[in-house]
């Protein structure tokens, strides 16, 4: 059945006049290949990463051939249908309008306050979060305010949905710092949190019985949206 998904995403692979969108296409397939396990995290990062390199390579093409050969691979990968969305569709629609292929971002990302965003069609553990958005050259969600928690939570924390903010804990510093070591903003604990455990090391927006509030939980056993940021 693997094999069948994997082929399916590389069929019909026909070089193109740009040598350059080859070599982009083609490291892709080979990341593709590899993605026995945890196999569709893989596929978006593969996917981010080749958009990110298109659109690079959008902006410093000018022949007309060129052109159309980039933006034949980046429609190719855009074809691939979400999984699972994690938003409404009429937060998709607002999402899918204020993006584009042109811009220094991952397709897909939206603008707010100073910064771009991006969700990811599928959940993750807190590792893999932070992982998939390192590669796309971003980061995990960092909220800063009020106005900011009250903006994702009313998006992204409908029902019984929970998101991963970057937190986590540091031993040495007996405190909870961003992925890269900064001080944090805003916190928002839940009643009873955060809980004294060394396995509770990261962070969950969860919003299943509350407007939202955070809870510290095991960061490789529990799987929550991820919502990646560039900016600030």
């Amino acid at each position: 059945m693997f094999a069948l998904i994997v082929l399916s995403f590389m069929a019909a692979s026909v070089s193109s006049s740009d040598p350059a969108v080859d070599i982009i296409m083609k490291q892709r397939e080979v990341e593709i290949r590899k993605a026995a396990q945890n196999y569709e995290v893989q596929v978006l990062q593969a996917d981010g990463r080749a958009l990110k390199q298109l659109s690079a390579l959008l902006k410093s093409r000018k022949d007309a051939e060129s052109l159309r050969s980039v933006k034949k691979a980046i429609a190719r990968i855009e074809e691939r249908p979400a999984r699972a969305p994690v938003a409404s569709d009429a937060d998709r629609r607002k999402i899918e309008k204020s993006s584009s292929v042109l811009s220094d971002y991952p397709d897909g990302t939206f603008a707010r306050f100073g910064r771009h965003f991006y969700v990811f069609p599928v959940r993750m553990n807190c590792a893999d979060a932070m992982n998939a958005c390192s590669v796309m050259g971003g980061s995990l969600l960092k909220i800063n305010n009020e106005e900011e928690f009250n903006y994702f939570t009313k998006r992204w924390g409908s029902g019984k949905n929970v998101f991963w903010v970057d937190m986590a804990y540091s031993q040495s510093e007996n405190k909870w710092l961003s992925g890269r070591g900064a001080k944090i903003p805003f916190i928002k604990w839940r009643r009873g949190y955060p809980v004294s455990s060394a396995d509770a090391d990261s962070v969950l927006v969860d919003c299943g019985n509350s407007d939202g509030e955070m809870i510290n939980v095991h960061g490789t056993g529990n799987v929550g949206t991820v919502i990646c940021e560039w900016g600030k």
